[in-house]
């Protein structure tokens, strides 16, 4: 096709100028617009990670983030700097659950330089949403598969969601999808047809519901609870399964777009909350938003799903052979 012929050219211009670096330079993406997991999943693979001794950090683009410079440090030495509104609210919710460094950049070379001048011994920067800037070197390309979408039928943008041409999925080196997604099975036997035999697997995993002052909320206090959902995410149906699975049964269930800012709605959540003793139920990326909107007193009343990402334990253990081939690599290159 002439279309991937031309994008690939393109391509192959940016590709010869790209950055190399000291640390391990692992890419979490995937080649089609909106969500596939990317941040669940860089906050596993980023905990995974450090559980095996690494020092990992985060370079993220900051969708949607207000911050002024051309790069910003969302979090320091575990400390938090940036709002959800600042730095958007995927990276605020990286360093919380991390307590790595993360670096929101528009170019995301000066991201991983700044992050390596003030911390020199990180083994490992993971880039979120990064498959196709290809002007920085990776180490080990991570595709995550939307298991919520039919490949087969996707177009290219502005037609569909594809970012690049299918055929590009082979540059990869690792592939994983969520094998709960409603055409799972299809893109797995799509993705063979490509060429592609090993999809490792991922879900998601509920632990628990909590409120925004930190408390728990039991199960079963919760179905006594007059309750609305609202999800903030690119695929809000996912969500209200997940609260299926957990026997949750909201009275009105409320999909809204991904990244949703909230601030116009604060006045009507307000409302809701204070004169019809309703409580909100929502992600956990929308609570990092509202937990910076709204007030104390009510913030008993936003509750939150805690949930993990699992990943497949064969996928795991690829991950880490890949990541610790590519440092090896580096420290012969270096030597």
């Amino acid at each position: 096709m002439l279309y991937t012929k031309i994008f690939n050219l393109y391509l192959n211009f940016k590709r010869k100028n790209s950055k190399e670096f000291p640390a391990v330079i692992v890419s979490i993406g995937n080649i089609t617009a909106g969500g596939a997991g990317k941040t669940p999943f860089v906050i596993e693979l980023c905990i995974l990670l450090q559980n095996s001794g690494y020092r990992c950090a985060v370079v993220s683009r900051g969708y949607k983030g207000k911050y002024k410079d051309e790069y910003q440090f969302v979090s320091k030495n575990g400390r938090i700097i940036l709002s959800p509104a600042e730095a958007g609210d995927e990276p605020v919710l990286i360093a919380r659950k991390t307590g790595a460094p993360v670096v929101v950049a528009r170019k995301r070379s000066r991201g991983i330089t700044a992050l390596l001048n003030q911390f020199p011994l990180t083994d490992v920067v993971l880039l979120d949403d990064a498959f196709s800037h290809i002007q920085v070197k990776r180490d080990v390309d991570i595709l995550l598969i939307d298991s919520w979408r039919n490949l087969r039928k996707e177009k290219p943008l502005p037609f569909g969601v594809l970012r690049e041409p299918l055929e590009n999925i082979k540059r990869a080196d690792l592939f994983f999808a969520n094998m709960k997604g409603k055409f799972f099975t299809e893109n797995k036997i799509f993705l063979k047809s490509l060429g592609i035999d090993k999809i490792y697997t991922f879900s998601y995993l509920p632990l628990k519901f909590i409120n925004l002052r930190g408390e728990e909320i039991k199960a079963e206090v919760l179905k006594k609870l007059k309750v609305i959902a609202m999800a903030g995410i690119a695929h809000p149906g996912s969500f209200f399964k997940l609260l299926d699975e957990m026997k949750t049964k909201p009275l009105l269930k409320i999909p809204l777009p991904d990244h949703f800012s909230y601030p116009w709605l604060v006045r009507k959540i307000l409302q809701i909350i204070i004169s019809q003793n309703f409580y909100l139920l929502v992600t956990e990326k929308d609570a990092v938003k509202l937990d910076y909107l709204l007030p104390e007193e009510v913030k008993d009343r936003i509750i939150y799903t805690s949930t993990s990402l699992e990943i497949q334990e064969e996928g795991k253990k690829e991950l880490l052979k890949s990541i610790a081939r590519a440092k090896e690599s580096k420290r012969k290159k270096n030597d």
